[in-house]
């Protein structure tokens, strides 16, 4: 939902990340470390206040392993940090 007053274009950007579990003897839990990083896609979404917007996407990963998929929403055309991030972990076996 856009809650900025005004239309707001969004870039969007999808990656996809190698995961492996490291465990961390501090915390006595497996701790995900990013091994590699692909970006799929980027689109942008260009948004009136107060409206909100969904799209279906479908991905197929190719690989066993553990992976996470990142969904980056950048905001005012500044790529240094993501404003919003959704991320979904995925074990391809």
């Amino acid at each position: 939902m856009n809650y900025e007053s005004e239309t707001v274009n969004c870039p969007i950007r999808v990656d996809l990340v190698g995961v492996q579990l490291v465990y961390n003897a501090t915390s006595g839990y497996n701790e995900p470390f990013e091994v590699n990083r692909t970006t799929w896609s980027t689109f942008n979404v260009t948004l009136a206040d107060g409206r909100n917007w969904t799209r279906p996407y479908t991905f197929q990963i190719n690989y066993t392993g553990l992976w996470k998929v990142r969904l980056l929403l950048f905001k005012d055309g500044d790529f240094s940090s993501a404003y919003r991030e959704l991320h979904l972990y995925v074990r391809v076996t």
